[in-house]
């Protein structure tokens, strides 16, 4: 039983350093990918909060040794998502790409709230991370719910894309690998 809880946390913390892998090359691909300097200056700040968790993550991981040196599969299904995702954020207009960053970090938020929730071995320290952690991506979506660059675009434009935005919110929803 000692051992089970012990995989628990390791566990958790690689899922989530995973993700924040994903979101540094999701958001540093986005970022070179948008002529939006509101959506530059977006991704930028997102990629280096990503890359501030993941180091946090990481220090908390080296208390469990061994599990420090796991290989994180990149073939999964999120990094799949992921990466079309970013690759969609190309030629599209910004409010698409801010529609598109708020459904991933409120993915990657729920994943936390899931995570948290389920891991019964959490040590203090490493729930406290995770919480606040959980409370500045929760802030994020807030800033860019927000921004009015990125609201109310017309509605011609908005009807262009619904079909592709709601097939990629599909597509993370469905996806167990988020989870």
């Amino acid at each position: 039983m000692e051992n089970a809880q012990v995989m628990n946390t390791p566990m958790a913390l690689q899922q989530f350093i995973a993700m924040h892998t994903s979101r540094i090359e999701g958001y540093t691909k986005a970022q070179e990918h948008t002529q939006d300097e509101n959506l530059k200056n977006l991704f930028g700040n997102l990629s280096q909060q990503a890359e501030q968790f993941q180091k946090k993550l990481m220090e908390e991981l080296t208390q469990y040794g061994d599990a420090t040196h796991s290989n994180v599969n990149k073939e999964n299904e999120f990094f799949k998502i992921w990466d079309k995702a970013v690759s969609d954020f190309a030629d599209k207009p910004a409010f698409t790409a801010a529609e598109v960053c708020r459904f991933v970090e409120k993915t990657v938020v729920e994943t936390y709230r899931i995570t948290i929730e389920n891991t019964s071995d959490l040590p203090e320290t490493t729930h406290d991370t995770l919480l606040s952690q959980q409370t500045l991506l929760e802030a994020n979506i807030e800033k860019m719910t927000g921004k009015p660059d990125l609201e109310n675009p017309s509605e011609e434009k908005k009807d262009e894309n619904v079909k592709e935005q709601n097939d990629q919110r599909v597509a993370f929803v469905q996806n167990p690998a988020l989870y």
